[in-house]
């Protein structure tokens, strides 16, 4: 395969290897500078809330550039689970997804069938774009290791999520999963109680 092509995911490989990752979000700062603050603050991961936050795909695609430039793994939370927002946030640039209101095993399966190429996937394949850093090689190697670094959170803030976590996290393609603690609290009936016991 051609490492090049497709850059590294250091966020997946230092999980991978059992090393802690520190990331945070963001979720109003649009100027790629805010991506260099953040490597230099000692952050390895970013998580662009494009769920919550005001980001076009332009944004995306300026965030996620930037910050794998310089090391720094750039994740989009999408708003939902929909074709476009996840495809096109690779697309962009990204290095993984996170899917915020996970109820079902069938919604993450839905999820890596979108997020992976054939024949993991049904992803359409879009040449020598962001993810690629503008870079050709082979497209079999493209799909394939691209398919490998692709990263895929999902949030656990629903009570079906929790009845359903150990379907949800053992399906291939899975690599994290976060706990939503507000809207989870909302899930159960406990709005903001976020350190109850249920």
């Amino acid at each position: 395969m051609s490492p090049t092509i497709i850059p590294t995911n250091l966020m997946k490989q230092a999980l991978h290897n059992g090393q802690p990752v520190i990331g945070t979000m963001v979720a109003e700062f649009r100027q790629p500078a805010v991506m260099q603050l953040l490597k230099n603050a000692g952050f390895q991961a970013v998580i662009i809330d494009n769920e919550h936050g005001p980001f076009s795909i332009e944004t995306i695609a300026d965030l996620s550039r930037t910050a794998r430039y310089i090391g720094l793994t750039p994740i989009v939370r999408v708003p939902d689970l929909a074709y476009p927002y996840l495809a096109q946030s690779l697309d962009a640039g990204a290095q993984g997804i996170m899917l915020p209101r996970v109820y079902s095993p069938d919604q993450v399966r839905q999820a890596v069938e979108i997020m992976k190429y054939p024949p993991l996937g049904r992803r359409g394949c879009a040449l020598s774009r962001g993810q690629m850093d503008f870079k050709s090689g082979s497209l079999a190697d493209t799909m394939a290791t691209a398919n490998d670094e692709t990263l895929l959170i999902v949030q656990i803030e629903t009570k079906e999520a929790v009845t359903n976590i150990e379907a949800i996290v053992t399906i291939p393609g899975v690599d994290v999963a976060l706990i939503g603690p507000t809207d989870l609290s909302i899930s159960l009936g406990i709005p903001g109680e976020l350190t109850s016991p249920l």
